[in-house]
C-alpha cells in the first residue's frame, strides 16, 4: 500500500492498495464490507477518482471499475463504469430493487452517471441473468432517486421464462 500526500509532480493526494477491506456506508442502511484488489484512489479538490481491478462482496465480483465521485454532482454523485463478472442476487438484496428475485445470478457491463435534480442513471448492457429456470439477456436503463426506481429502457430476451418468476416480480 502506498499513500502519497505531496511531492514533486504530485497533483493530488493518492492511495494505491494491492488489497484492502473497506466499508460501503449508506444512510439508513447497514454498512457492507467489501474487498478491493489493485485500487488507485486520487483525491483532487474534494472529489475522489478511482480505478480498481476488482471488488468483491461475498460471492459477487465487480471488475475493471473506473470513475469519479463528486459530492457536488446530483444523485449519488458517481460517474463510473465497469463489469459485473458475477453478481449473486442474495448478496445485493439490501440495495437492489425490491422485486428482484431472492436467488439468482447475473453478469453485465454497467455504467452510472448523475442526473439532475437528484437522480442517478444506471445502464446495464451485455446482461445475462438467471433465476430458477429462467434466463434473461439484453440491456436495461433505469433512473434511481431516493425512494424511487424508474425504468427508462429495456431490450431484453427472456428465454426460457418460468411464470413463477413473473409472478414474483409483479407481486
Amino acid at each position: 500500500t502506498d499513500v502519497i500526500f505531496a511531492g514533486p509532480g504530485v497533483v493530488a493526494p493518492s492511495l494505491r492498495a494491492e488489497t484492502m477491506t473497506a466499508q460501503l456506508v449508506r444512510p439508513d442502511a447497514e454498512a457492507i464490507e467489501i474487498d478491493v484488489e489493485n485500487g488507485l484512489f486520487a483525491f483532487p479538490e474534494g472529489r475522489v477518482r478511482f480505478n480498481v481491478a476488482a471488488v468483491s462482496l461475498d460471492r459477487t465480483v465487480l471488475a475493471d471499475i473506473e470513475g469519479t465521485w463528486n459530492p457536488e454532482d446530483p444523485g449519488f454523485g458517481i460517474t463510473a463504469r465497469g463489469r459485473a463478472v458475477a453478481v449473486n442476487f442474495a448478496d445485493i438484496r439490501s440495495f437492489a430493487p425490491e422485486r428482484i428475485p431472492e436467488e439468482g445470478t447475473a453478469s453485465f457491463r454497467w455504467e452510472v452517471r448523475p442526473l439532475p435534480p437528484n437522480r442517478t442513471a444506471v445502464v446495464l448492457s451485455d446482461l445475462t441473468a438467471r433465476s430458477g429456470g429462467s434466463r434473461v439477456t439484453g440491456a436495461l436503463t433505469v433512473n434511481l432517486a431516493p425512494q424511487s426506481f424508474e425504468l427508462r429502457a429495456a431490450d431484453l430476451l427472456l428465454d426460457p421464462l418460468q411464470l413463477s418468476l413473473v409472478e414474483d416480480m409483479l407481486g
